[in-house]
């Protein structure tokens, strides 16, 4: 196993560079990602047990932002996020962004929470977004 990194952002860095997918503890990580290689949450971070809803892991993106955001990257196999609690910050006009935007062809979100800023809630099981 590689050695830990702080945030998620470098992690997926990282991950990208190597061609390899990210498996991340609980927490609350304060930033905004841009997702390029398959990412799961929901580890514990000594032994990594994965329990999603015992060790949430959670994205809080700063104001103005959105969680994650999935690009287009023209990248086989597909991008999977499993596993996540994804918050959105607040616009400048107070409205919310959102927690997770994806402009991505193969797209799987799987068994991940979203919340607003103003701590809407929506819980998914499985959403697929596939080229035509």
């Amino acid at each position: 196993m590689a050695e830990p990194v702080i945030t998620i952002a470098k992690g997926l860095s990282l991950a990208f560079a190597a061609g390899k997918d990210l498996y991340v503890a609980r927490g609350v990580y304060e930033e905004s990602a841009d997702v390029t290689v398959s990412m799961y949450g929901g580890y514990e971070e000594q032994a990594w047990h994965r329990d999603v809803t015992a060790y949430e892991t959670k994205i809080v993106a700063p104001a103005g932002l959105d969680a994650m955001t999935i690009p287009a990257t023209g990248r086989a196999p597909a991008v999977t996020v499993d596993g996540f609690t994804a918050q959105g910050g607040a616009g400048s006009d107070g409205m919310t962004v959102a927690g997770v935007r994806t402009a991505g062809d193969h797209v799987t979100l799987r068994r991940n929470s979203l919340q607003g800023a103003d701590q809407f809630i929506l819980r998914f099981g499985e959403i697929h977004r596939r080229a035509h």
